[in-house]
């Protein structure tokens, strides 16, 4: 899933007004840096699973001849070697 830069920055928003009104946690750098910090594990996130997606690609197309014959559609073929992919490298989607 592709999130624009504005989305993350909602999320990364709601995730730290979560975490403030938890009453669990107590600051010690300021809430920009925590917001910060936020946005930029989403924003890694996101980037970690396009190279995954991009390497699911290239399998995909190495496969392609098998794919095709046989009983499998090509997208749920990606989806299995992503998930397998991200398994391996114990990645979360």
């Amino acid at each position: 899933m592709r999130l624009h830069p504005e989305q993350i920055q909602k999320i990364s928003k709601m995730v730290l007004k979560k975490i403030k009104g938890s009453g669990y946690v107590t600051f010690k750098v300021s809430e920009e840096k925590i917001f910060e910090k936020i946005v930029g594990v989403i924003t890694k996130n996101m980037f970690e699973e396009s190279k995954l997606d991009e390497e699911a690609q290239k399998k995909m197309d190495q496969a392609r001849s098998q794919i095709k014959s046989g009983d499998l559609d090509e997208h749920r073929a990606f989806q299995m070697i992503k998930k397998q992919l991200a398994k391996e490298k114990k990645f979360v989607l």
